[in-house]
């Protein structure tokens, strides 16, 4: 049974935190370069740091909603970000995790902090799976990474309450859908490219699937589905194919997000975007973590729908 996905007529995300910044690329079509200095006539330029980081909005005729979708690996990059674009994160009124590694959460004290100034009193729902709770580590055949957590006391204070997702929910008054669980159906999504991921047991390291995996995914009415993944470790086609499992809605308007095909094989990029055109997108826009070859096969299969992700751009999405 499909989940209940109420349609929406405006989708707005805006880049608050990602891998690059420019400040000469252009605003085309529903594509609002912010962060172009020369554009927008400011003397500066938005920063860039690895991670990622989108404020989310959507109406329609019952009213409006804000997300802010993960929080960048830098609290300060967030927080020079936000003012550089003037947004206000007191109107956020959930945030989603999609999943536990530093360069999503590593801005979520800052978030908090930014969302509780002024008169706001009620905690800010945080919803992600258990999983990002883990102890992990990078792992590559040669050498292991420095471990991290997501610390569950940054949950427990004043200004946050926890939502812990086992499966897919819709939030925001039935207007957003957080997937999480994404099933890996696709057989060369089954392994993410380049070093591996552990996470700690109570006896040994494990090699870690990251079930905590998640995207948030919007229905702009007459358009078809938005979907923003954190970085895809789920795998893009798998995500892509949940999505529509879960609303009933087979067509997609709009993919954005990261990837994480950086170091992927030219057979693995070759096979995924064949299934991509499957799903026909009409806008595909790549940022953190999707790996240059595969954002140049991108634009070379979709050169009509391609932009390529910049810190400071806002993506205005209507219903015809």
């Amino acid at each position: 049974m499909s989940l209940r996905l109420e349609p929406v007529t405006r989708v707005r995300l805006t880049s608050l935190a990602g891998d690059f910044a420019s400040c000469i690329e252009r605003s085309q079509g529903p594509v609002r370069r912010l962060g172009n200095m020369f554009e927008t006539r400011r003397e500066t330029a938005p920063l860039g740091a690895h991670g990622l980081s989108f404020m989310v909005e959507v109406a329609n005729a019952n009213g409006e909603a804000t997300a802010l979708f993960d929080c960048g690996l830098r609290g300060d990059v967030l927080r020079a970000n936000v003012g550089y674009l003037g947004k206000d994160l007191r109107r956020v009124d959930a945030i989603f995790l999609s999943h536990g590694h530093p360069d999503h959460y590593g801005g979520l004290a800052e978030a908090l902090a930014l969302t509780r100034r002024g008169r706001r009193r009620s905690p800010v729902p945080v919803v992600l799976h258990r999983a990002a709770f883990r102890e992990r580590c990078w792992a590559w055949a040669d050498l292991r990474g420095g471990r991290y957590r997501l610390d569950p006391e940054l949950l427990t204070r004043p200004t946050a309450t926890t939502v812990l997702q086992e499966g897919p929910g819709v939030f925001l008054s039935g207007r957003l859908l957080f997937l999480t669980m994404i099933p890996r159906r696709t057989p060369y999504e089954g392994r993410r490219p380049g070093g591996q991921v552990l996470y700690r047991t109570r006896r040994a390291w494990r090699l870690d699937d990251t079930p905590d995996d998640g995207a948030v995914v919007a229905h702009l009415a007459g358009r078809g589905l938005i979907i923003l993944t954190g970085c895809g470790h789920a795998g893009v086609i798998n995500t892509l194919a949940e999505a529509v499992r879960q609303t009933g809605i087979p067509r997609v308007h709009a993919l954005l997000g990261g990837f994480h095909l950086c170091g992927a094989s030219p057979r693995r990029i070759a096979a995924t975007v064949r299934d991509l055109k499957k799903f026909s997108p009409r806008y595909l826009i790549p940022s953190h973590c999707s790996g240059l070859e595969f954002e140049a096969a991108l634009k070379a299969a979709f050169p009509r729908g391609f932009a390529l992700d910049m810190v400071g751009t806002e993506y205005r999405f209507e219903s015809p």
